[in-house]
């Protein structure tokens, strides 16, 4: 919970600095590896969460699990790309 709430901390202050993108060149650089940098540590927690779920079950349930967590992925990425399709497009 410590880690999650100081990647959001700090995704919050990335958005209150990003708000003006108008800069040079490298301060825009400069913010978009800054926000390379949270997502990378969200993913690393993400990721982390994922194991350490998985070792607290048996091989079933964690194959069920794992299955599972498959198909709600593609099932939001399908909704969302025919969700994208069904919008009318701007010109």
């Amino acid at each position: 919970m410590k880690e999650e709430n100081a990647i959001t901390e700090e995704l919050s202050e990335w958005q209150d600095s990003a708000s003006d993108m108008m800069g040079s060149e490298a301060d825009i650089n400069d913010k978009i590896e800054r926000l390379v940098s949270i997502i990378k540590k969200a993913d690393d927690l993400r990721l982390r969460t994922l194991r350490s779920v998985v070792e607290f079950l048996s091989p079933q349930q964690a194959i069920e699990f794992l299955i599972a967590s498959a198909e709600l992925v593609v099932g939001i990425r399908g909704w969302g790309l025919n969700h994208d399709r069904s919008r009318p497009r701007i010109r």
